[in-house]
């Protein structure tokens, strides 16, 4: 069974989850964590919870969601897995940092560990994550889809009653409708964690999101 933790990080209200199950084995989705306070809860989470980070998955590049890549990979030695299509976005974080107000926050990112594209899995522990490429908000976005545990990370693909901006240079309302509509196609009971806000399900979202109708 999997054990999920949320993290709220950064002035942007990112969500960072610590996901891991029976093994021990942890991934680290998005880490946003930038301050020192943020990171010592995510390290003392781990710690006290004998965890072990074999994964960090990014399911997008935007700055807020990858603050804390460098710290992840200076603690715990691993590099960021993200879909190949935002590979450069994550590279250049911080230009759209500085377009969104943030002109002095310079990022050092660590190499990506991996590049994945859709249908790839990734994997910790006993449990595996279907990628699904979700582009809308970013060329890149994914969804992390774990069938055997109805859990996805949706990132800022899907939201609680709403849906990621596309209004980014590399949005558009086109993909995401097209994206949406795979995430229809996911069971009702699916509990989905997004990158921003409280969690749901696919059901909930289907009856109620008028992004969805």
């Amino acid at each position: 069974m999997l054990k999920t933790k949320k993290i709220e990080c950064n002035n942007l209200a990112e969500n960072c989850y610590i996901v891991s199950d029976d093994t021990k084995e942890c991934m680290i989705v998005d880490c946003g964590a930038i301050s020192p306070f943020e990171q010592e809860f995510i390290s003392n989470y781990i710690k006290e919870n004998g965890l072990k980070v074999v994964l960090h998955a990014l399911t997008h590049g935007h700055f807020d969601h990858c603050m804390g890549a460098q710290w992840v990979n200076d603690t715990y030695g691993i590099r960021p897995t993200i879909h190949d299509r935002d590979a450069e976005l994550y590279k250049n974080c911080n230009r759209l940092a500085a377009a969104m107000g943030y002109p002095n926050l310079t990022l050092q990112m660590p190499p990506i560990g991996r590049c994945v594209n859709n249908g790839d899995t990734v994997t910790f522990g006993n449990t595996m994550f279907r990628v699904i490429h979700t582009p809308g908000h970013s060329h890149g976005c994914v969804v992390y889809y774990c069938e055997e545990e109805g859990v996805a990370f949706t990132g800022d693909t899907l939201f609680r009653g709403s849906i990621g901006t596309t209004s980014f240079p590399e949005g558009s309302m086109f993909q995401m409708t097209q994206s949406l509509r795979i995430l229809t196609q996911l069971p009702e009971d699916t509990k989905l964690f997004p990158g921003h806000g409280p969690a749901t399900t696919m059901g909930y979202e289907g009856a109620t999101n008028p992004f969805l109708e």
